[in-house]
């Protein structure tokens, strides 16, 4: 046999030896899986072909006997034979694809072991937050679709035009003598300019004719002598110049610094649940919040309880996709922190209505939430001056309030206060 020959052979099966567990082990990306039991396979016969090629070709007694022909044909001829049959009834066997019904029981499974996880992490579904509230009359009753709708609402629409960022948010609900006010301060940096801050609000159970106005503040000094000073721009949900596109203010300066007015013409006779929005102002979708409800005119009863809420990490058929899980720090019985970061703000909302140049839409709103707010501190003291913000502020404090108070750091998603008075 010529040494040609031999080398040949010596190197199919140098190939085959080191190829197979390479093929097998080792190659990174790895082709499919059918491929390379298909190559493994050939390169191990192409080796025993090999072997079988160097003993007919080794002169022997054996050897001798057979034709010259049989001799270099046969082993891959052998070869050949070998790799149709073993690929004919032993090809490597693809699993049958997966059926929609099979995939679908496999998805359920999967939800319903993140809905264990969940629970485990005491996050709890609607049906039993819901259950949760003993005495809630209308959100477990003629209410609860609106609630319902402003819940989902807050968890699932999108705010892709906020572009605040490092957000401060400081919220109070005041109930007043039938009606309810809202001032939320928002602070933080821009990420880009113009900035954009959605302002116009949504009532608990479906109010007509709430009006809101947002002020942007502007600051004097620089640096650490840095303070709030004036308002150069307002806007009202009635704004006609055409600015307010969906409740979204433009914020042409940074640091930010804005104060949302909002009047409810209704004051709920039962129960009421206020929430703050992290992902309504900030685009990072976290924020420092202060978060106060202040009652004038009735107490809560019993005690509010803060409730995270935030949408579910899937959705399983036949429950709503929200999951709350309550707060165990206890709020605080008054709100004198939340009345302090106020404060630089109610002078400038005195200093607005004051100003010839105050769009008339903003005015009206002030106007009114001032008098609403006059109405029930100055009850039963005819002929008295109207009340100023800024007096009224302080005066909160001197009556006889029942006041909860939130305070959280890089707070996500949504805070959520569902409450009920004493009657009576």
């Amino acid at each position: 046999m010529s040494q040609l020959f031999q080398i040949v052979c010596a190197m199919i099966i140098l190939v085959a030896t080191l190829s197979a567990p390479v093929y097998l082990f080792v190659s990174k990306p790895r082709p499919s899986e059918r491929l390379r039991y298909r190559l493994t396979i050939l390169l191990v016969l192409a080796g025993l072909a090999s072997v079988m090629a160097l003993m007919f070709g080794i002169e022997s007694e054996v050897t001798a006997k057979l034709p010259v022909e049989f001799r270099v044909v046969g082993p891959w001829a052998g070869f050949i034979a070998a790799l149709f049959m073993v690929l004919y009834f032993w090809d490597y066997q693809v699993d049958p694809p997966t059926k929609l019904e099979d995939s679908k029981d496999i998805l359920n499974q999967v939800a319903q072991a993140i809905v264990a996880t969940e629970e485990t992490d005491e996050w709890i579904n609607y049906e039993t937050w819901k259950a949760q509230l003993n005495g809630f009359e209308e959100i477990n009753g003629r209410e609860e679709e609106h609630c319902l709708r402003n819940l989902l609402h807050t968890a699932y629409a999108p705010n892709h035009q906020v572009t605040v960022r490092n957000t401060r948010i400081v919220t109070a609900f005041v109930y007043l003598k039938g009606s309810v006010v809202k001032f939320q301060r928002i602070q933080g940096d821009a990420s880009m300019l113009p900035a954009s801050i959605r302002f116009r609000s949504n009532s608990s159970y479906g109010t007509r004719g709430l009006k809101s106005a947002i002020l942007i503040g502007g600051f004097s000094g620089t640096g650490a002598a840095q303070a709030l000073s004036v308002v150069p721009r307002a806007l009202s949900h009635l704004d006609p110049t055409g600015q307010v596109v969906d409740g979204y203010a433009q914020l042409n300066s940074t640091p930010v610094d804005c104060l949302i007015v909002t009047l409810y013409p209704e004051y709920p006779v039962h129960e009421d649940y206020v929430l703050v929005d992290v992902g309504r102002f900030s685009q990072d979708k976290r924020a420092d919040v202060l978060f106060a409800v202040v009652s004038i005119e009735k107490d809560f009863d019993p005690p509010p309880r803060v409730w995270h809420m935030r949408r579910a990490l899937v959705s399983i058929k036949e429950q709503i996709p929200l999951r709350f899980r309550g707060i165990e720090s206890f709020p605080a019985s008054s709100w004198k922190q939340t009345q302090a970061d106020l404060k630089p703000w109610m002078k400038l909302l005195d200093d607005y209505l004051a100003r010839p140049d105050a769009l008339k839409d903003v005015n009206e709103v002030l106007a009114e939430t001032r008098s609403a707010i006059d109405a029930t501190l100055q009850a039963g003291s005819a002929g008295g001056a109207p009340l100023t913000f800024a007096a009224a502020i302080n005066k909160f404090s001197d009556k006889n309030v029942s006041a909860i108070e939130f305070c959280a750091k890089g707070f996500r998603d949504t805070a959520l206060i569902p409450f009920t008075w004493k009657q009576g």
